[in-house]
């Protein structure tokens, strides 16, 4: 068999979509720095499971080695249409060549989104990011600097359909191999090519007769039966040696217990049915259809629910399809799967069967599955065709919005792409933040697919608004706005045929199209959102929380980053005004003061470069009103100087801190909480720049400030405490380190619980500190009766950040 088989690279399971393995939960028990955790971290990242059906293509192999060997080939790509097998060459090549290579990296290519999870796995497995991070341009940034450093490694793109992709991650000087798979040839002065043929008879009745059983493996075609030997290769030159095809054929001919003649026998009658559909085939292979097509229809007979499972993953992304989108919502999958679903034994029943027959692929550790893109394909050919009747378009708002929910049996392919439009808004989490990351990654590759539905379909239903928008705003959110500008498009074209122009989502939708827009650098694109957006809500005749103040926000910092000041303010003056509606009474003063709030609630958002623009203009509206010398534009100043250091602007950030601290010093008395934030942020400052004996006066003054303002007790000294220890363990003091920790460590534990966050994270820098000190005195300190169980977000990030082979 040369069809899936790939290994996960989604080592982060998220509840609710996905299982625990159990290698996460023997993680758990042990600490991070067991050597048996080791081993298995390096058992988990071998790239791929070994194919024992892989056959033949040892001269494309043997090519393939020699050209990415040679000093003129860094980029060899593999074409050949769907089917003929470039994906498992490529595994194959991987797998055989392992030794040779410090590090392979597979990239799902098909999509920018399949393309960017890719990314930021790899990313994560190399310690590159963390995971909070969130700006997907400055992730690709940091992975092509760290690549550029790298040598001897292998980069695998599948599936490839813009190049353009690969070479916004590509380094200006590679150090590896980059190998592609795509259906459609390359320019040869982009890659050396390397056309992948059909299988010979030969060939492909070999993995024809070990597919079936019909001789063990790694044995050649000439210890077949004579008849099994003739009728094999007449199959193979029936099937056009396409492996996908005689894969599934081996399959069906093994799981039905069908002779090779009874096989051919039903083949050749299969195939006049299918020449007289061929003219809705699309040039999909006839031979391919009509082995799929005797699957098809035998497991409609033998079980109804795997035919129903099949249709729903006809409609999704081909890869990686979590199990737990069924289960989880078991109850919306009707009366014919939804039982199967619900009864764990009866669900792998049916998953079983149709990997038996080849249509899919199981990754049982982490409960993924896979299909082929032609199986897929072929499945939707079987469908009906859509009934004009059931467009919506011309049908009442409230019957559309009721109609949007699945209704069984389903029959036509419009109905089954509802359902699955459908099914996918109903698991898709609502928020943004960094504990929805994963489960937005997990379904959005299949709300990327759905949009081709929505599209062709005409879908103007309350699912696909609500699936697009929330996919669409968590794309904006991760600074993704070449991929968020699609679906926020369909958004608004759903939103204006669904609400009359005065519903405030339509304002929003377009204003939030604006914002990726404005994103992707088209300004005059995003220009005419806001003011078509802005046009909208003027008609309003009282304001409308908080859907006005987000256009208005996003407006005025679009005209702020374009330099159009008086056009920002104006939008500015309207948004903190009572109403909304007018410029309000708002000196500049005033004014300068609101934008450094916003710009602060904007910079924890992670939104550094629109931070950025509002302190500056505060400090601009500041100095023109001469009270740049005062507390307010001191913490402008403060606010830039961190926004900077978020950027990793360190040079600049410190003269800002420097010049803070200054003026604050002659502001305020000696412990005033301002001069303690002060000497705070630029010990911070000097510890991440690596300076910590100039770091360590700054931050004991910010301790023994907050001991006298605060009290013994206080959260805020609790933090001075934690961050002096830190500086005293980088330092080497680790005596004084540890008792700063340890007592802080109890308050957390007293405050906020041994299951916190913040107490867990603090846990693994106690834990850190006692390593330093001889092994007795650390068992001494360590046995301390804590309640702290070892585990939890510790052992976990041991877990995420693995290296590969």
């Amino acid at each position: 068999m040369e069809e899936g088989n790939k290994r996960s690279r989604k080592e982060k399971l998220t509840p609710g979509l996905s299982g625990e393995s159990e290698l996460a939960k023997f993680i758990k028990i042990i600490t991070p720095d067991d050597p048996l955790l080791k081993e298995l971290m390096l058992e988990e990242t071998t790239p791929f499971e070994h194919n024992p059906f892989f056959t033949g293509r040892a001269s494309a192999l043997k090519e393939m080695h020699s050209r990415l060997r040679s000093k003129d080939t860094d980029m060899l790509a593999l074409c050949g249409p769907a089917g003929v097998g470039k994906t498992q060459l490529a595994q194959e090549y991987a797998n055989r060549y392992e030794n040779e290579y410090k590090g392979i990296f597979w990239f799902n290519a098909r999509n920018r989104s399949t393309f960017f999870a890719s990314c930021n796995m790899i990313a994560f497995e190399a310690d590159i990011t963390s995971y909070e991070d969130k700006n997907q341009s400055t992730l690709i940034k940091n992975l092509r600097a760290w690549l550029e450093k790298q040598h001897d490694w292998l980069l695998i793109a599948d599936d490839i359909t813009d190049l353009e992709l690969l070479r916004e991650l590509l380094p200006a000087k590679s150090q590896g191999h980059i190998l592609l798979t795509t259906r459609e040839p390359l320019p040869e002065d982009v890659a050396s090519i390397l056309t992948v043929e059909p299988l010979t008879p030969e060939n492909g009745a070999l993995l024809l007769l070990r597919r079936t059983s019909r001789i063990v493996l790694g044995d050649p075609l000439g210890k077949a039966l004579p008849e099994d030997r003739e009728l094999a290769l007449q199959i193979a030159r029936d099937l056009e040696g396409f492996p996908l095809a005689l894969n599934l054929a081996g399959a069906y001919i093994k799981e039905s217990k069908y002779s090779l003649a009874d096989f051919q026998q039903m083949y050749q009658k299969a195939l006049q049915a299918s020449v007289a559909v061929s003219q809705e085939l699309a040039g999909f292979p006839l031979s391919l259809f009509t082995v799929f097509s005797l699957t098809f229809f035998t497991i409609e007979a033998l079980h109804p629910a795997a035919q129903v499972l099949l249709r729903f993953c006809a409609f999704l992304a081909p890869d990686d399809v979590p199990e737990r989108l069924f289960l989880d919502e078991h109850a919306s999958l009707g009366p014919v799967l939804g039982p199967m679903a619900k009864n764990e034994r009866e669900w792998k029943k049916t998953v079983d069967l149709l990997e038996n027959y080849g249509l899919l692929t199981r990754e049982s550790r982490n409960s993924w599955f896979s299909l082929h893109p032609l199986v897929q394909q072929a499945v939707r050919i079987l469908l009906p065709e859509k009934q004009d009747e059931e467009k919506p378009v011309t049908r009442p708002i409230s019957e559309r919005l009721r109609s949007s929910r699945i209704k069984y049996p389903l029959v036509t392919r419009r109905q089954w792409a509802d359902a699955v439009i459908v099914l996918l808004n109903t698991c898709m989490p609502k928020g943004y933040s960094v504990e929805h990351w994963d489960k937005h990654d997990i379904l959005l590759p299949h709300i990327v697919r759905c949009l081709d539905w929505i599209r062709q379909e005409e879908f103007y239903t309350h699912d696909a608004e609500q699936l697009t928008r929330h996919a669409g705003m968590y794309l904006l959110e991760r600074v993704r706005p070449a991929e968020a500008e699609p679906l926020l498009g369909a958004t608004v074209d759903i939103t204006t045929r669904l609400y009359d122009k005065s519903h405030p989502n339509v304002a929003l939708d377009i204003s939030q199209l604006g914002d990726a827009y404005a994103l992707m650098g088209q300004a005059s694109e995003a220009e005419k959102c806001y003011k078509r957006a802005l046009a909208l809500i003027a008609r309003k005749s009282k304001r409308l929380f908080p859907t006005m103040d987000l256009i208005l926000r996003s407006a005025a910092l679009f005209y702020l980053r374009q330099k159009q000041n008086a056009k920002a303010d104006d939008l500015f003056r309207r948004l903190f005004s009572p109403t909304g509606l007018r410029k309000g009474d708002l000196d500049d003063e005033v004014l300068a003061v609101k934008l450094n709030l916003l710009g602060h609630g904007i910079l924890h958002e992670a939104r550094y470069e629109e931070a950025e623009v509002l302190f500056k203009h505060a400090l601009e509206l500041f100095e023109q009103q001469g009270k740049s010398d005062q507390l307010p534009a001191v913490g402008a100043l403060g606010n830039l100087a961190l926004t900077y250091k978020y950027q990793g602007r360190l040079d600049e950030a410190e003269s800002l801190y420097l010049k803070s601290l200054e003026m604050i010093t002659s502001l305020v008395p000696p412990d005033d909480s301002n001069l303690l934030a002060g000497r705070y942020n630029l010990a911070n400052l000097y510890a991440a720049q690596g300076r910590y004996e100039e770091a360590e006066p700054l931050m004991k003054q910010s301790y023994e400030t907050s001991s006298r303002l605060y009290g013994a007790n206080s959260a805020q000294l609790d933090k001075m405490r934690g961050n002096l220890g830190m500086v005293y363990n980088l330092l080497g003091r680790y005596e004084e380190a540890e008792k700063l920790l340890k007592q802080t460590l109890t308050n957390y534990e007293k405050r906020l619980g041994v299951d916190h966050p913040e107490t867990i994270e603090l846990m693994g820098k106690y834990m850190d500190v006692i390593s330093h000190l001889s092994q007795e005195e650390a068992q001494t300190r360590a046995s301390r009766p804590l309640s702290f169980k070892q585990g939890g977000k510790h052992s976990g990030k041991a877990h995420r950040k693995k290296k590969h082979r």
